[in-house]
């Protein structure tokens, strides 16, 4: 297989970048109908005026350290002649059969073009191909009908390409319900068929098992079957792969990145993800008020009781210390599932990490018809680990039921302490491994206590729990849990989750604000920065995961004054500012 001069491609691909179209709400691009689905890779390019609108909004947003070319690039392709600028494109890649060949992947633009003279230039034909103007690269194209010119390097492949139509159907079935989900929100998305990319996803797998080879001979034998754990699971994912898509949206309101798996019918991954969630109302739960990550997940999605019951299984055969450490104090997965229909979490702004604990604030809602069951399986749970000890840590546990009351609940007060052996854990003088005390590493994340001491409290459809016993949190969680006007329900959280996916399994909002306040004064007391200025409030970004018919959808939605007020804080040198480059400098 002949490989395309780097040049070649630049040039082509600032062709279809310059003239593609989609409306986002038409599906998938119309332009996919006349490519085989056995392609490799196909880049789609959604609606040619958002498109350009949105690189020179990307480009005003990154100011002195936007680039020049793509502001050249952008009003380049509104003026070329012959353009259907209503129309869709798409290109079409394909790798070298052997990754170890090495070698650029060869590929051909189909864009949609109004009149064909036009956009060549009026050039002559050689048996079928023009050639294209470009001074630094060979660039041709035919005209194929259906309203496209067929962009490449290669003059001959394009004389060869089948533009046969009627793939439509074969693409959908091959995207499957969470491939047609992306491609079709997305202005941008780019689709893997992972069968004829098999070679590539073996290199991967066997270079991950290479990796995990040598971090388990440095890391010890419970990192070792830590990592055999991870590697197995992610060769089953990828085995079981059909297509893999990315996707991005740019709008006024913020930035969308997604990805979508699609895997094989009849495969038990795709078993796995059969169907969505339901998080709605979840966060609504939460005690409002500054906070730097608020997560929910739905625990009565069928797809998510079957991954539980699936990663119960996976860790079964580790060391029983090391399944007590990935516990972490809580109920097991398959546990979760089985007495909950959700869970919400908030880790709210801490007082400071050196002397409130970053949990200091942290309250969760675990949604239940079986509130009672929940709570007594919680402080088993907690009894059960009294007295264990792993690793250079012994754990000490306390429960009073009915400790207090609290505005007409009554609560059940709980306590958990970590012993540690500074000589095992480091920190100690005694050939432990050299570091932070970890005494002092418990005070920053539990604060004074030294570990979760907190409240646990039946309210209406559902249990509230704690991580301190403030009185004040307390109460601001019960009457949130009660009425379900909280976190959820602000204009923020409100604002950023209509982005996302419908049908969420799980979502999870940073604070980017609150943690910027949290860390940047500990930074400049270090040193580390010359002076803090404490961030104004900000949107949140927010992650979403859905399952849809065999696939899951992740995605990142990034919300655009946000992402502008994070360019601020870095240097111009780090942008590319400074050494001659006109753009980024990734």
């Amino acid at each position: 297989m002949r490989t395309a001069k780097t040049t070649e491609l630049t040039a082509m691909a600032a062709v279809a970048i310059s003239t593609a179209a989609l409306s986002a709400a038409a599906g998938a691009p119309g332009a996919l109908d006349h490519l085989a689905p056995e392609t490799d890779v196909v880049i789609g390019i959604a609606d040619m005026g958002d498109f350009l609108a949105d690189i020179d909004q990307i480009n005003r947003v990154l100011g002195d350290s936007g680039s020049a070319e793509l502001v050249f690039v952008t009003a380049m392709a509104r003026g070329l002649p012959g353009v259907n600028l209503d129309g869709s494109a798409a290109i079409a890649l394909e790798f070298p059969e052997d990754p170890e060949a090495g070698g650029d992947p060869r590929g051909v633009a189909l864009i949609p073009v109004t009149d064909f003279a036009a956009f060549s230039q009026q050039r002559e034909a050689r048996d079928g191909v023009v050639q294209l103007p470009f001074p630094d690269a060979q660039v041709f194209a035919r005209d194929v009908g259906h309203g496209f010119a067929l962009v490449g390097d290669d003059a001959d492949a394009l004389r060869a390409f089948d533009m046969s139509d009627g793939n439509m159907k074969d693409h959908a079935e091959r995207l499957g319900g969470a491939g047609n989900r992306l491609v079709g929100a997305s202005e941008v998305s780019i689709v893997v068929n992972a069968d004829s990319m098999r070679p590539y996803l073996d290199a991967l797998k066997s270079g991950m098992d290479e990796q995990g080879q040598m971090i388990g001979m440095m890391a010890g034998e419970q990192a070792a079957q830590g990592l055999d754990l991870f590697s197995a699971f992610a060769s089953d994912v990828l085995n079981d792969l059909q297509t893999g898509a990315l996707g991005l949206t740019i709008t006024d309101a913020g930035m969308s990145y997604d990805m979508a798996m699609q895997f094989s019918e009849g495969s038990d991954s795709a078993a796995g993800f059969a169907k969505g969630g339901n998080t709605s109302g979840l966060t609504d739960h939460l005690p409002s008020g500054p906070y730097m990550f608020a997560m929910s997940l739905d625990t009565s999605s069928p797809a998510v009781k079957k991954l539980a019951a699936a990663y119960e299984q996976m860790t079964a055969n580790l060391p029983e210390e090391m399944q007590q450490s990935m516990s972490m104090g809580q109920l097991s997965l398959e546990q979760l599932t089985e007495l909950t229909e959700g869970v919400s979490f908030v880790m709210g702004s801490t007082p400071g990490l050196m002397g409130g604990g970053l949990f200091a604030n942290t309250t969760q809602y675990i949604k239940t018809s079986r509130p009672g069951a929940y709570r007594q399986a919680m402080l088993d749970m907690m009894n059960e680990l009294d007295g264990q000890s792993s690793q250079g840590m012994t754990i000490d546990t306390s429960v009073s039921p009915d400790a207090i009351s609290i505005d007409g609940t009554s609560l059940t007060s709980y306590g958990m302490t970590f012993q540690m052996d500074p000589d095992a854990m480091g920190g100690g003088m005694g050939g432990g491994m050299p570091g932070m005390d970890p005494s002092m590493v418990m005070g920053m994340v539990f604060g004074p206590a030294g570990g979760p001491a907190g409240y646990i409290g039946e309210v209406k459809h559902g249990v509230i729990q704690t991580l301190t016993q403030g009185p004040e949190l307390t109460k601001r969680a019960l009457a949130a849990a009660s009425s379900g006007e909280g976190l959820g329900t602000g204009e923020r959280i409100s604002r950023v989750a209509k982005a996302l996916h419908d049908d969420r399994v799980a979502e999870i909002y940073i604070g980017v604000d609150e943690i910027l306040n949290t860390v940047g004064p500990m930074l400049m007391m270090f040193g580390a920065i010359p002076e803090f200025e404490p961030m104004n409030a900000m949107d949140p970004i927010a992650l979403g995961m859905t399952f849809d018919n065999g696939g899951l959808v992740g995605q990142i939605h990034v919300p655009m004054e946000t992402f502008e007020t994070l360019l601020t804080l870095i240097p111009q040198d780090g942008m590319g500012a400074d050494d001659g480059d006109d753009g980024f400098d990734f």
